[in-house]
């Protein structure tokens, strides 16, 4: 006997998906270009605390090209950029 704890989901809509799939696609490709050019050419004369708030930020671009080939599985780190 299954516990509603174990209930499926309900299925999430295809629009919905791709439309996740564009905001993780639009995350990556702005935020990334912004970032990594920063770390790879203009991080000689930062501080620690700077350099490490761009990292995260160069890794969540990285991670948010996952985010494309993986929506739901990656919506916590969707939700995680929108907060931040």
């Amino acid at each position: 006997m299954e516990t509603q704890a174990n209930a499926p989901l309900p299925p999430v809509a295809l629009w919905r998906i791709n439309a996740m799939r564009i905001i993780f696609l639009l995350m990556a490709f702005i935020m990334g270009s912004i970032v990594w050019r920063q770390v790879l050419f203009e991080s000689a004369d930062w501080p620690v605390m700077r350099g490490l708030a761009k990292s995260m930020l160069a890794a969540l671009a990285l991670l948010s090209l996952l985010g494309a080939r993986y929506p739901m599985q990656m919506l916590p780190l969707m939700i995680f950029e929108t907060a931040w």
